[in-house]
């Protein structure tokens, strides 16, 4: 179980980094809970679908197809279940398959998938995904609880003169 144990902590690691107002609750009525409960969903589920994570790994076996065939090029369409985030793979690696909207197109019925899976219970996640949950809410809040890019001026500073361009006369 990571340090970070729920959406709040990992919040406030964040927005105590940035110099901010601590939460209680998602969506609480400051700035800062507004701007957690906008993009902390939004950056989960992002973050859980770019990579293979563990504990959001699961699995369909034998899934029947759908009464409606696609309209062509496959045999069988497959429903693909309403918390998946992405598709990983089909149990028969020969077989070849698409995802098309909330289906999965292919030639074979029944269907065993793996997929990533919206975990939302922070418990579950590892200390690498919590982490980067929190570096991820830091730099969406960045912006908007600093008023600052970064310490960036916003103004682009000239670079020094080299060798070359001490060459060419305006």
């Amino acid at each position: 179980m990571p340090i970070l144990s729920s959406d709040v902590d990992i919040c406030n690691v964040a927005i105590s980094a940035l110099g901010g107002a601590r939460i209680q609750s998602l969506g609480q009525n400051t700035n800062e809970g507004l701007l957690c409960g906008v993009y902390f969903g939004f950056l989960r589920d992002t973050l859980l679908a770019d990579h293979k994570w563990n504990f959001a790994r699961t699995r369909v076996v034998n899934q029947a197809a759908l009464a409606t065939a696609p309209p062509f090029g496959w045999t069988y369409a497959h429903q693909i279940p309403s918390n998946s985030l992405r598709i990983l793979d089909i149990a028969n690696e020969d077989e070849q398959w698409i995802v098309e909207q909330d289906q999965i197109y292919s030639d074979c019925t029944p269907l065993s998938f793996m997929y990533i899976f919206r975990q939302a219970d922070v418990s579950k996640w590892s200390a690498g995904f919590a982490l980067a949950m929190a570096k991820g809410m830091e730099s969406l809040l960045a912006i908007p609880i600093t008023g600052q890019l970064s310490g960036a001026t916003g103004k682009v500073k000239p670079a020094a003169p080299t060798a070359a361009t001490s060459l060419i006369q305006p």
